[in-house]
């Protein structure tokens, strides 16, 4: 079977930049994350009415929060480039309370108990240089980790009793016109089409799904990636 799962050489290749775990405090920068990528990159597929109305849909910063930590997401920050550009880009895995990074957060993604990716945005300026790619590695990682009892984070594996026996058996998303060919990359396959509305304003998007059968799972680099 061909491999989708995102090679260690995409994450390791370019590095000043960090993937961990959101915390409360990365909620305004998110929002900012989300609304630019909205305003720049989806409108080349999506008309000025559809945009502002997409924009804007991101409540209070309270409530914001409140749906970032329900859910398991994961932020990229830069802590490189003066310049403003990213010169490396190197996802080393995620890390606890000890993350002292510095920068600017420059892309997000969350994904919920049962796989379904509900966020996945970058910073306009960051776009195509592997950000989106790394920030869905992280929640390849956690799918894969919860669909065999592997602990990613520890590099070991569980014992049956230690697991709640509930792993993801695949990942979804409601992909964007923008985003489709990006998760099409990766394995993802379009089930449906759909036309959700904000408000009185009609959208098209996909629901996109990608599989994670038991036997296709093997530990490389320390980690789990479907093969």
């Amino acid at each position: 079977m061909a491999s989708h799962a995102l090679s260690p050489a995409l994450l390791s290749s370019r590095g000043s930049c960090r993937v961990r775990p959101y915390r409360p405090a990365d909620a305004a920068a998110t929002i900012v994350v989300f609304r630019d990528a909205v305003a720049h990159l989806a409108a080349a597929d999506y008309s000025a009415e559809q945009i502002k109305a997409w924009a804007g849909r991101t409540g209070t910063i309270e409530r914001w929060n409140a749906r970032r930590t329900a859910a398991h997401t994961w932020v990229a920050v830069d802590r490189g480039a003066a310049d403003g550009h990213l010169r490396r880009w190197d996802c080393d895995g995620d890390c606890d309370g000890d993350c002292t990074d510095s920068g600017a957060v420059v892309g997000f993604i969350d994904v919920d108990d049962s796989g379904y990716i509900d966020m996945l945005f970058v910073a306009p300026h960051c776009a195509r240089q592997g950000v989106a790619t790394a920030l869905l590695g992280a929640v390849e990682r956690f799918a894969a980790a919860r669909g065999t009892g592997y602990d990613a984070g520890r590099g070991i594996r569980r014992n049956a009793e230690d697991g709640d026996g509930e792993g993801i058996g695949e990942l979804r998303v409601h992909a964007s016109i923008t985003a489709r060919p990006f998760f099409e990359r990766y394995g993802f396959r379009v089930v449906a089409i759909r036309h959700p509305h904000i408000g009185r304003v009609a959208f098209v998007n996909y629901l996109m799904v990608r599989g994670y059968g038991r036997r296709q799972i093997t530990v490389i680099n320390g980690l789990l990636k479907e093969i």
